[in-house]
Protein backbone atom coordinates (compact mmCIF):
# COMPACT_ATOMS: atom_id res chain seq x y z
CA UNK A 1 0.00 0.00 0.00
CA UNK A 2 1.13 3.86 -0.51
CA UNK A 3 2.41 5.39 2.77
CA UNK A 4 3.40 8.93 2.88
CA UNK A 5 6.84 9.78 2.85
CA UNK A 6 8.65 10.71 6.12
CA UNK A 7 7.14 11.17 9.44
CA UNK A 8 7.66 14.81 9.47
CA UNK A 9 4.83 17.64 8.71
CA UNK A 10 1.28 17.30 8.53
CA UNK A 11 -0.26 13.84 6.88
CA UNK A 12 -2.28 14.41 3.30
CA UNK A 13 -5.30 13.20 5.02
CA UNK A 14 -5.42 15.34 7.71
CA UNK A 15 -5.19 18.07 5.75
CA UNK A 16 -7.66 16.83 3.73
CA UNK A 17 -10.02 16.32 6.91
CA UNK A 18 -9.10 19.99 8.23
CA UNK A 19 -10.25 21.52 4.92
CA UNK A 20 -13.44 19.69 5.27
CA UNK A 21 -14.60 20.67 8.61
CA UNK A 22 -13.32 24.07 7.63
CA UNK A 23 -15.97 24.25 4.79
CA UNK A 24 -18.42 23.28 7.24
CA UNK A 25 -18.62 19.40 6.21
CA UNK A 26 -19.68 17.62 8.77
CA UNK A 27 -19.15 13.68 6.89
CA UNK A 28 -16.47 13.24 4.15
CA UNK A 29 -18.04 10.36 1.79
CA UNK A 30 -15.45 8.42 -0.64
CA UNK A 31 -15.97 5.37 -2.89
CA UNK A 32 -12.52 4.56 -3.05
CA UNK A 33 -11.61 1.74 0.05
CA UNK A 34 -8.34 3.37 0.56
CA UNK A 35 -9.58 6.75 0.82
CA UNK A 36 -11.74 5.87 3.48
CA UNK A 37 -9.26 3.82 5.64
CA UNK A 38 -6.95 7.25 5.00
CA UNK A 39 -9.91 9.72 6.10
CA UNK A 40 -10.92 7.53 9.20
CA UNK A 41 -7.25 7.20 10.32
CA UNK A 42 -6.79 11.15 9.55
CA UNK A 43 -9.74 12.24 11.29
CA UNK A 44 -9.11 9.99 14.72
CA UNK A 45 -5.29 10.71 14.86
CA UNK A 46 -6.05 14.51 14.75
CA UNK A 47 -8.60 13.92 17.06
CA UNK A 48 -11.26 15.41 15.05
CA UNK A 49 -13.27 11.88 14.76
CA UNK A 50 -16.52 13.75 16.60
CA UNK A 51 -16.67 16.70 14.42
CA UNK A 52 -16.87 14.87 10.89
CA UNK A 53 -17.46 11.39 10.12
CA UNK A 54 -16.32 9.50 7.29
CA UNK A 55 -18.68 7.27 5.31
CA UNK A 56 -18.37 5.07 2.23
CA UNK A 57 -20.26 6.03 -0.78
CA UNK A 58 -22.51 3.34 -0.37
CA UNK A 59 -23.28 4.12 3.62
CA UNK A 60 -24.58 7.09 2.38
CA UNK A 61 -27.13 5.98 0.13
CA UNK A 62 -28.52 2.69 2.50
CA UNK A 63 -29.35 5.44 5.15
CA UNK A 64 -31.00 7.81 2.63
CA UNK A 65 -33.11 4.37 1.53
CA UNK A 66 -33.58 3.58 4.71
CA UNK A 67 -34.72 7.39 5.70
CA UNK A 68 -37.04 7.52 2.54
CA UNK A 69 -38.60 4.07 3.59
CA UNK A 70 -39.37 5.35 6.81
CA UNK A 71 -40.69 8.76 5.87
CA UNK A 72 -43.21 6.75 3.00
CA UNK A 73 -44.76 4.29 5.57
CA UNK A 74 -45.32 7.65 8.15
CA UNK A 75 -46.88 8.98 5.12
CA UNK A 76 -48.84 6.31 4.32
CA UNK A 77 -50.28 6.03 7.61
CA UNK A 78 -51.46 9.60 7.38
CA UNK A 79 -53.19 11.48 4.62
CA UNK A 80 -53.09 14.25 5.87
CA UNK A 81 -49.36 15.18 6.16
CA UNK A 82 -47.27 16.16 3.52
CA UNK A 83 -43.42 14.73 3.42
CA UNK A 84 -40.49 16.71 1.53
CA UNK A 85 -37.77 14.29 1.43
CA UNK A 86 -34.04 15.98 0.19
CA UNK A 87 -31.27 13.98 -0.21
CA UNK A 88 -27.98 14.53 -1.75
Amino acid sequence: MWVEGGTEGVRNGEIRVREALALGANVIATACPFCLLTFEDAAKTAGLSEQIAVKDLTELVTESMASKEIITAEAQRSQSKSYFLIWW
